[in-house]
């Protein structure tokens, strides 16, 4: 679509136009973007999601033009900057959800200040939902302001705002009672302080993803009140999802808190939290009893043991992640499938280098119907061709088999990639070299799940047919 038929459409329909979304269409020139905020002025959710043609002066025309507008999405606009956001608040009093993240990695393009967050909390009393990703030059003032000015703020995207202080936690926790999803990643100026100041205020907090924050601490015993991640575990009991990955200094006393006072906890992730105990994950195992997602990778303390704990307690456990644990091994895997083979949709033993045959050979023993769509055994040296050819008859819904670094050839993998019709054979190209970073096994096709969801669901069709011809013969 080039634009022409978009211009077409949007003459003859712009006049009830509320939604319209134009995602990555980087091939549309402004003259039909105009075009489409000319004809539709009862347009109240728009997605101009990267689109990198997407300037200022396009946003000046949405917001002389839209003044519906109540949802509005600008993730990856580089080009937009302060002014463009300043007077879209202004005319837009309707507006609940704004999106402006940018791609942290990517250098170049306008960064949004403590104006644009001033213009938001000023003028847009309603807004839900923020997303501010990227925008490292945003200061405690322009977030300060914001949240004390949307009290029904509900999802705030802070990640990569390098410039924030637990200043911006006591905002929050202040003028924010409705916040039930904070992502704050990276953001190394808040510590425990501003954990607590947070959990203070925002006792509806479902999500908080405070990955890399470096200040953050396994906290103290201390009789005049809690700090940090015990204090978000005693005053936020409804949290359901928690990323503290790369908080190194987490070892038990909070993990213990969490599994204490969280059990409606579903989603966990200490990827590189090197020295988490066994009683702290015991402890998050035993008390939240709902945990779906548990990422132990890069734990350096993990071991059979752990994998153990996780067999008794995970009764909801589906995904697994302990890549880059090396000292997992067979009888971690063995607890692992004796009692939790057939419920696990995932898992990713990447870098577990002892983990051999005999463990992939007791996963196969074990499966009785299996779920498990996703298996990454990368670099894993002791696994060979033997338990993977297992594998194609006991476990044929796989989505992902990734076997980077085993001694599978790639003839073997060809002779079974028939074995799973949803995905799609990855061979290293000719002349690669064995240690190097390439993706080697099967990996999902395009729709896979849809696909096989259809399979599955015409199999049990076909079986009930029968069931029911058998029936009245």
């Amino acid at each position: 679509m080039r634009g022409a038929g978009l211009a077409a459409l949007v003459d003859h329909c712009g006049a009830s136009l509320t939604h319209l979304s134009l995602t990555d269409c980087p091939q549309l020139g402004d003259w039909v973007l105009r075009r489409c905020l000319y004809a539709s002025p009862k347009l109240t959710h728009l997605n101009l999601s990267r689109c990198p043609q997407v300037g200022d002066a396009l946003i000046e025309t949405l917001a002389a033009q839209c003044p519906l507008l109540r949802k509005l999405e600008l993730s990856g606009c580089i080009q937009v900057s302060d002014r463009g956001v300043v007077r879209i608040a202004r005319s837009s009093p309707h507006l609940e959800y704004i999106a402006l993240d940018r791609p942290i990695s990517v250098r170049g393009g306008e960064q949004l200040t403590d104006s644009s967050c001033s213009a938001l909390g000023e003028y847009c009393p309603n807004l839900r939902v923020v997303s501010l990703a990227g925008n490292s030059a945003l200061t405690d003032a322009g977030v300060q302001w914001m949240a004390s000015r949307c009290a029904q703020l509900a999802r705030l995207d802070l990640t990569g705002a390098i410039g924030l202080t637990d200043a911006t936690c006591a905002a929050l926790g202040a003028g924010c009672p409705e916040l039930r999803v904070l992502r704050i990643n990276g953001v190394k100026g808040i510590s425990d302080v501003g954990l607590r100041l947070l959990a203070a205020g925002c006792a509806k907090l479902e999500l908080l993803h405070a990955a890399n924050l470096y200040l953050v601490s396994d906290g103290s015993n201390r009789d005049f009140g809690l700090e940090g991640l015990r204090a978000i575990a005693s005053r936020c009991p409804e949290l359901q999802d928690l990323n503290l990955s790369g908080c190194f200094q987490l070892q038990e006393r909070a993990l213990v808190a969490i599994g204490a006072s969280c059990p409606a906890l579903r989603r966990l992730s200490l990827q590189a939290c090197p020295e988490v105990t066994l009683a702290a994950g015991t402890a998050v195992l035993k008390g939240c009893q709902k945990l779906t997602r548990l990422d132990i990778s890069g734990v350096r303390r993990c071991d059979d043991r752990m994998l153990r704990a996780v067999a008794k307690h995970g009764v909801a456990i589906t995904q697994l992640v302990v890549a880059g644990c090396d000292r997992v091994g067979d009888a971690g895997l063995r607890y692992l499938a004796g009692a939790r083979a057939d419920q696990l949709e995932l898992l990713d033993f990447s870098g577990c280098r002892l983990i051999s045959d005999a463990g992939i050979n007791a996963l196969c023993d074990a499966f009785q119907r299996p779920k498990l769509a996703h298996l990454v055994l990368a670099d894993c040296p002791l696994i060979t061709q033997d338990p993977i050819a297992r594998l194609a008859f006991a476990c044929p819904q796989l989505l992902t088999l990734s076997v980077h670094g085993c001694r599978v050839s790639a003839r073997v993998l060809q002779s079974l990639s028939s074995s799973w019709p949803f995905g799609e054979l990855h061979l290293p190209p000719a002349g690669t070299q064995t240690g190097s970073n390439t993706h080697v096994g099967v990996f999902p096709a395009p729709r896979a799940k849809d696909r096989r969801y259809v399979a599955e669901f015409c199999t049990l069709w076909a079986a009930a047919a029968t069931i029911q011809v058998l029936g009245v013969s």
